[in-house]
């Protein structure tokens, strides 16, 4: 009987063992089964969210004038700012296409711009010296003789930032740097919003055609001869003014307007018609079409009356640089500090993108050049975090819903 009940028993042992066996092995095959229905939702959301960049690039496709990017045009709309959400089967996008000259430029911005968004003394310095050839750091920046004694080592770009997270090998950036607010950072930023982060006030691609109003290339105003220049509608003594005083060449628009007898009407001419040197295309100007309060308070010269101002214009499009000199507290003299940070065109155009799949979310970033009507994808950029909503000023879901239609489809 005792030999029995030890069967028995060991019996119950076998069973449990086995029991538990069967469990662990159904276990490790549900994990399994829903890491394979994530990856696959994954997929899935990343083609949704490809889906919704092809929808975005066939919109820049329709811009009626190249190179101008204005509130008014359909790509600006698209997407009803961020609200519209696009179901396609039983997936869907959220889209937005941002003009990349509503964005300062980190590859073109000088010192007192930078400061003005907040930078310290060590990260403006450090920047600069990433982005110049020269190998002398400044102060308190970094060359390759900094950067090659670190414990993972590499040499400074000495050449314009590839993108925005490049930042992160610079000296004095750190992520909170870049996705923190303003307010928290060390510098003492001279904007009306210290909430934003650099991330949403600043980028590294933004490019605009040097047209005038007629869509025809700007005359570079330091190889302009005087006949030229009273042709375009300069007094004589204006035009023999500029070629006295441009001497080996001006460095800038802002020289050029500080040339004496310069009233509003010439002055306007000189910015709709000319440009320093003959690039068909400028890197780093801010549009007043689509740029923010807070990036044009970035600039020197620009209060917030003055950028109230021009924010105030965007509605209805300022086509011609000469419209700038309407915009109260904007005169001729105050325009010499900014000038040449302003454009009211832009060709490249940055495209953000969120795909859905039940709850998974992949969000997709395109930088897009659009040329003759073309547009075509210059990059393709990785999100630094899984949910990029707050980091884009999205809402957290969307309130209208289109129907494209099925996956199939």
């Amino acid at each position: 009987m005792r030999r029995r009940g030890g069967v028995f028993i060991l019996a119950l042992v076998v069973v449990a063992v086995l029991t538990a066996l069967l469990v662990s092995v159904a276990g490790v095959q549900q994990n399994h089964f829903r890491q394979t229905l994530n990856r696959m939702d994954q997929r899935r959301a990343a083609q949704y969210a490809e889906a919704g960049v092809q929808r975005a690039i066939a919109e820049l496709a329709l811009i009626e004038n190249p190179g101008q990017a204005l509130q008014t045009d359909g790509w600006y709309t698209l997407g009803n700012l961020t609200d519209d959400r696009f179901l396609v089967g039983d997936g869907s996008f959220r889209l937005e296409i941002k003009d990349a000259a509503a964005l300062v430029n980190l590859n073109t911005a000088d010192e007192e711009q930078l400061r003005n968004l907040g930078l310290t003394t060590e990260q403006v310095d450090s920047l600069l010296d990433w982005r110049e050839a020269e190998e002398t750091p400044r102060a308190e920046g970094g060359k390759d003789e900094y950067y090659s004694g670190l414990v993972n080592a590499y040499n400074a770009r000495k050449a314009r930032l590839e993108s925005f997270d490049e930042l992160l090998l610079v000296k004095g950036f750190t992520p909170a740097t870049l996705y923190s607010p303003l307010e928290e950072g060390q510098g003492t930023p001279i904007i009306s919003d210290t909430s934003l982060s650099l991330y949403q006030l600043a980028g590294v691609d933004s490019f605009s055609p040097n047209l005038n109003p007629d869509g025809q290339n700007r005359t570079n105003i330091n190889t302009a001869q005087v006949q030229a220049l009273i042709q375009a509608g300069l007094s004589p003594q204006v035009a023999a003014a500029i070629i006295t005083r441009r001497g080996q060449g001006f460095s800038g628009m802002g020289a050029v307007l500080q040339t004496p007898g310069l009233d509003t009407s010439q002055a306007g001419i000189l910015l709709d018609r000319f440009s320093v040197g003959g690039a068909p295309r400028q890197e780093g100007k801010l549009n007043v079409n689509t740029a923010s309060l807070d990036a044009l308070m970035s600039l020197p010269g620009i209060t917030s009356d003055i950028a109230d101002g021009i924010v105030g214009r965007q509605s209805a499009g300022i086509t011609a640089m000469s419209e700038l000199l309407q915009i109260p507290g904007l005169d001729v003299q105050t325009l010499q500090q900014s000038i040449d940070r302003l454009t009211v065109s832009s060709d490249t155009f940055l495209i953000r993108v969120i795909g859905e799949v039940g709850q998974t979310r992949v969000a997709k970033e395109a930088i897009v050049r659009v040329s003759n009507g073309t547009p075509r994808i210059l990059k393709r950029l990785d999100p630094p975090f899984t949910d990029m909503r707050t980091l884009w000023n999205w809402t957290e879901d969307a309130t209208n819903e289109i129907e494209l239609g099925t996956a199939s489809e």
